[in-house]
C-alpha cells in the first residue's frame, strides 16, 4: 500500500489474508487474473461510473483500459487516495456519489 492507507488498515487486510489457506488465496488470484468481464460488461445498459484512485499503487490504471475497451462510455472519475479508497476516503466517496446523483436514485437500489 502506501502512507495514505493507515497502518491499521494494512495489518487488517494482512491478517484476513494470512486467515485463508494458501491453496485456497492461489485459487482466489488465479480466478481474478483469469476473469474475463468484458463481454458481460459490454451488454452492461446502466451507468458505469469507475473510482480511480490517484495513489493506487497495486492496481493503478491497468485494469481501466479493459473497462474502457468493453464499455466506452464509462465515466471515470479520480479521486485522491490510495488502493483500499472506500476504507480510506469514505467521505470523498460519498461526495462524488452524491455529486454524480448516485444516491437515492431508483437506478442504484
Amino acid at each position: 500500500m502506501d502512507s495514505a492507507t493507515p497502518s491499521e488498515l494494512i495489518t487488517a487486510a494482512q491478517n484476513a489474508v494470512a486467515r485463508v489457506k494458501p491453496e485456497v488465496l492461489a485459487q482466489r488470484l488465479r480466478d481474478a487474473l483469469n476473469a474475463d468481464f468484458a463481454a458481460m460488461l459490454s451488454h452492461c445498459t446502466a451507468r458505469t461510473v469507475y473510482l480511480l484512485p490517484q495513489a493506487d499503487r497495486l492496481l493503478g490504471v491497468r485494469g481501466l483500459r479493459e473497462i474502457i475497451a468493453a464499455k466506452p462510455d464509462v465515466e471515470i472519475v479520480r479521486i485522491a487516495g490510495p488502493h483500499f479508497l472506500l476504507q480510506c476516503a469514505p467521505e470523498r466517496i460519498l461526495a462524488v456519489l452524491e455529486k454524480l446523483r448516485l444516491l437515492n436514485h431508483p437506478a442504484a437500489w
